[in-house]
């Protein structure tokens, strides 16, 4: 793995967070959208879990990601901002829906995706600060 995957990486999970967040807010109810949260969500949260719990490969993200990347900050920024913006729609349409619509429920999907992708996001802005584990 090297700097170039992990910034693609991070702009592709930007931008289907950014959709899974207008999607939030408009509704299109589109299956293959619903598929694409759902898988992108899947490969987010392995993705954190496997550079987690697998020590050499914590270490070679590590050293990829020391020196930073470029407007990694503002990334980090929106992915959050995309994370707080989905949980309060998500919010508001539990209180004008109940808690048992389907509506709130196709918000799990959506929100996994983008509470995952936020995840990679907050620990690749961390290694680029870290040094290396001796």
């Amino acid at each position: 793995m090297n700097r170039k995957a992990l910034d693609v990486i991070s702009l592709v999970g930007l931008l289907i967070c950014a959709v899974a967040v207008a999607d939030l807010l408009t509704r299109w109810d589109n299956t293959i959208l619903l598929l694409l949260y759902f898988i992108w969500g899947v490969a987010s949260a392995a993705m954190v879990a496997i550079v987690l719990l697998a020590y050499k490969v914590r270490q070679q993200v590590q050293e990829v990601c020391r020196g930073g990347a470029p407007l990694l900050g503002l990334r980090l920024a929106l992915s959050v901002m995309l994370l707080v913006l989905g949980w309060y729609v998500n919010a508001a349409s539990e209180a004008l829906y109940g808690a048992d619509s389907a509506m709130v429920a196709d918000n799990g999907i959506r929100m996994f995706c983008v509470i995952f992708s936020a995840v990679f996001h907050v620990i690749y802005f961390a290694y680029t600060k870290k040094k290396p584990e001796r």
